[in-house]
């Protein structure tokens, strides 16, 4: 009898300190997972600050190579065109003051006055 009471106190033990042991084991995955979890957020924001730092260094260099090709291919023609065709007859009289009517339109509809008030209410309530 004492010998089954010992028996049974021992596997008792064994059942506890594996219960013990599994919840461990869980506890362990439990940090496993959040620390992964949080490696990779801070990989991700890591990321999203590499994209940060690649637009604004795209932003502060608006032109691409080809936009700079074709700014030197017009430049270039523009200085050996000249030379290479001939001369051209001046143009009408009325033909050079349409940029001089153009400008003096668009400075009258920059210096008239505007009510804001009416521009605004007109935008709000459609």
């Amino acid at each position: 009898m004492y010998e089954e009471e010992v028996q049974q106190g021992r596997a008792s033990k064994r059942r506890r300190s594996i219960k013990k042991f599994q919840k461990e084991v869980e506890m362990e995955k439990r940090l496993r997972r959040s620390s992964l979890s949080q490696i990779h957020s801070a990989e991700q924001k890591r990321n999203q600050a590499n994209r940060n730092k690649s637009k604004a260094v795209s932003a502060s260099y608006p032109f691409s190579a080809q936009s700079f090709m074709v700014l030197f291919c017009v430049t270039v023609s523009l200085l050996i065109l000249p030379l290479m065709l001939p001369p051209l007859p001046p143009p009408p009289l009325m033909l050079l003051l349409i940029p001089i009517g153009i400008l003096l339109v668009l400075l009258i509809l920059g210096f008239m006055p505007s009510d804001v008030r009416n521009i605004a209410s007109s935008y709000l309530w459609e």
